[in-house]
């Protein structure tokens, strides 16, 4: 952006999705064939076994059909909930299969609140986000009502004008308060759409910025978005870093500190795929976050303004980023303020405000 760096934060999905952030983190075994043979009830995977497989993920329909034939009703929850959590939190390009890995979690039903889902949702949000600003990309995974949610809490500039929203019951998630999401328009308008939308991110200011949603210190509200190290969803390490989005936590923006490179990075002959990892050793900071927090007061000062930065924060910026999408020579600066919005050009968009920021950076440059 051209006013400096946004992320979606960990209070951020606490409050929006309602899903805990505080727990262990969710890392296992990426293979799970054992445990969906026995809950298929049968000695080894083939074709005939696997019906609703396909390509290493559940076929959410086929599979769902299914339930209700199994002997046993543990079987029929994890079933259940691996279609759920794979078509919700963890969603893949494919939009009709479901990741079977979260089966090894689900063994008992009542440890599901022991996980941190909200930071395993982010982290592979972030790697999803990462590889779709790659060239030739033309999807994405991930939480996509997470992304969408965040852009009209942030942005109500760009909140669709038709989008209505309803009262909260004390406890439920913001994400239930949106009504009226429609998806649409054929693909000509989607385009001109499109090219409309980066010029009106282009030439937005920090003034069209609902810095502070939730309220002005949602540190305090939720103490483990403080927190600064890895997350992890399985073998996705990606690095959280308060410090870069001081404003959204109602301090003034300072000057970062570089980011931590990874000791190891791998990027496979299809250019949209890679991996990086920090070491085990960053890693295991989740268990103490009261070590391995960000002391706000120590680094910042609560704002007066909620865009305010410090003297040559913004200088320091634009040395290092790309703030805008289109190429000045071709921007058109006319900017239309009454345009019915859509959730796909939007999620586009947001794409290339992500290119910016520390999690996608250390791949891209």
């Amino acid at each position: 952006m051209p006013f400096g760096e946004m992320t979606i934060t960990l209070h951020d999905v606490a409050v929006l999705l309602g899903i805990p952030v505080g727990e262990d983190m969710v890392v296992g075994n990426e293979s799970v064939k054992a445990q969906l043979c026995e809950m298929l009830r049968v000695e080894q995977l083939n074709e005939r076994s696997k019906p609703s497989l396909k390509s290493g993920g559940l076929v959410c329909v086929e599979a769902m059909q299914q339930v209700g034939r199994f002997r046993e009703r543990d079987s029929e929850v994890r079933m259940f909930l691996t279609c759920l959590l794979g078509t919700t939190l963890f969603v893949d390009r494919s939009g009709d299969r479901a990741q079977v890995w979260p089966l090894q979690f689900l063994g008992d039903t009542r440890r599901l609140r022991k996980y941190s889902w909200g930071s395993a949702t982010l982290a592979y949000l972030y790697r999803q986000l990462g590889m779709a600003s790659r060239a030739d990309c033309k999807g994405m995974g991930g939480c996509l009502t997470l992304l969408q949610i965040w852009i009209y809490e942030y942005f109500p500039c760009l909140r669709d004008q038709k989008l209505g929203t309803r009262g909260l019951v004390c406890g439920e998630p913001f994400a239930k308060k949106w009504e009226g999401v429609r998806i649409g328009g054929g693909a000509q308008l989607m385009n001109e759409r499109l090219d409309h939308y980066r010029r009106v991110l282009d030439n937005m200011t920090d003034e069209f910025v609902f810095w502070c949603p939730f309220g002005p210190r949602p540190g305090e509200m939720v103490s483990r978005s403080l927190y600064s190290g890895v997350i992890r969803c399985m073998s996705v390490e990606e690095m959280y870093d308060p410090s870069r989005c001081l404003r959204q936590f109602g301090y003034v923006q300072t000057i970062p500190s570089d980011p931590l490179p990874p000791v190891d990075v791998c990027r496979s002959a299809n250019v949209k795929m890679y991996s990086f990892s920090y070491g085990p050793g960053l890693s295991e900071l989740w268990k103490a976050p009261h070590c391995h927090s960000v002391q706000l007061d120590s680094i910042s000062r609560p704002v007066q303004k909620p865009e305010d930065t410090e003297d040559g924060y913004l200088q320091w910026y634009m040395g290092r980023t790309h703030p805008r999408i289109v190429c000045p020579s071709a921007a058109d600066q006319e900017i239309h303020h009454h345009l019915s919005h859509d959730q796909e050009s939007l999620i586009m968009l947001l794409i290339s405000l992500f290119c910016t920021s520390l999690n996608i950076a250390l791949v891209i440059e």
